[in-house]
């Protein structure tokens, strides 16, 4: 016998069909090759440094702020997040989208001179666009720096000295 015919008869004795299984099939390699990279093998191109940075610095929680080309409103949220007492002992992580048209320099200066203790900047070279940005910047904190619980900013948001 044929191995399509050994795998067909399973699948009707099973009561599967070819659709339901070839869905199966992708959602496990999708799960195992993308939903897995707490290996050594950095398929996404983040800084080694920042691996595992949640256990290594004994933190469950870790601030993620996102930013492209509005240091103007960058500005006002880091004005905001200084008031909050968290901003002296939680990790921040600021994430600058590149790309021709970014402001990186200025961002790069706002963050380097706010009075934010523990402060991480992870400057791209091209710029990933809103959404994009967002789902890598979530890996990056979830899966490469192993974080429990992230607070995720944007550069328009305004937050009371009490929000975190």
């Amino acid at each position: 016998m044929c191995v399509k015919k050994v795998i067909r008869s399973y699948l009707v004795e099973k009561g599967l069909n070819v659709k339901r299984l070839f869905f199966l099939v992708l959602m496990i390699i999708l799960t195992t090759s993308v939903v897995s990279p707490k290996n050594s093998n950095n398929q996404w191109g983040y800084q080694q440094k920042y691996y595992k940075f949640a256990q290594k610095n004994n933190v469950s929680t870790g601030i993620l702020v996102n930013t492209y080309n509005r240091p103007q409103y960058l500005q006002q949220l880091i004005a905001s997040l200084e008031k909050n007492p968290e901003s002296q002992t939680l990790p921040f992580f600021f994430v600058l989208d590149g790309g021709p048209n970014a402001t990186q320099k200025e961002n790069f200066e706002l963050i380097t001179k706010s009075k934010i203790k523990n402060k991480e900047i992870v400057a791209r070279k091209t710029n990933y666009g809103c959404g994009r940005s967002i789902i890598d910047a979530r890996r990056f904190m979830f899966e490469w720096c192993d974080f429990e619980k992230i607070i995720l900013f944007e550069d328009d948001f305004v937050a009371s000295p009490e929000y975190i």
